[in-house]
């Protein structure tokens, strides 16, 4: 798919699989902040406070965390199928966070914060976990998005911005964590 320029509809097919991905994993987070949704906030709050800064520390290399993943690769036979229907397919299954390799602490740090820090009201905790669901679908249709407009294809990922972009997602993580706590 990314080896070749992609046309509008392959990218839009992309988009759209992966927010319903990452909808779908948003609202399995959504119920299980419910189930815990009985502690203190102050509880869950601090919680979701130590996970994040565990999870720095993983980040930074300093602890190494043996995070939980599927350390499968999305099947082959999905690229296989009729372009547009390949793409939705495949980023829906990137779009969950739970189908392929994940290399950066970020997605950890937001589950988290999904799960122990959920808004005061129901309403509110699914808002939040649908535009967290948004935010992740968006930033994983990105590159893809992206080669609509490029003349040639351009799937180098330099290092420093995937760590910058790591550290910023876990940062907003700790400040909605700090929110919550400072109510």
């Amino acid at each position: 798919m990314l080896h070749q320029h992609a046309r509008p509809a392959v990218a839009g097919g992309f988009l759209g699989g992966a927010l319903l991905g990452a909808m779908t994993t948003g609202l399995g987070l959504a119920v299980l902040a419910g189930l815990v949704s009985p502690l203190p906030v102050t509880w869950r709050a601090g919680l979701a406070l130590c996970l994040l800064g565990l999870l720095a520390l993983h980040q930074a290399g300093i602890l190494c965390l043996d995070l939980p993943q599927r350390a499968w690769q999305i099947p082959r036979e999905v690229f296989f199928e009729q372009p547009v229907r390949a793409a939705v397919r495949f980023a829906f299954e990137l779009g969950t966070g739970v189908r392929t390799y994940i290399t950066s602490a970020a997605p950890y740090g937001l589950a988290a914060v999904l799960v122990l820090s959920p808004g005061s009201t129901t309403t509110a905790a699914l808002l939040g976990a649908l535009g967290a669901a948004l935010g992740y679908g968006l930033g994983r249709s990105w590159i893809v998005l992206g080669q609509v407009a490029r003349e040639r294809v351009a799937v180098d990922h330099p290092a420093g911005w995937l760590r910058a972009a790591s550290w910023v997602s876990l940062a907003a993580s700790a400040l909605v964590a700090v929110q919550v706590l400072t109510g």
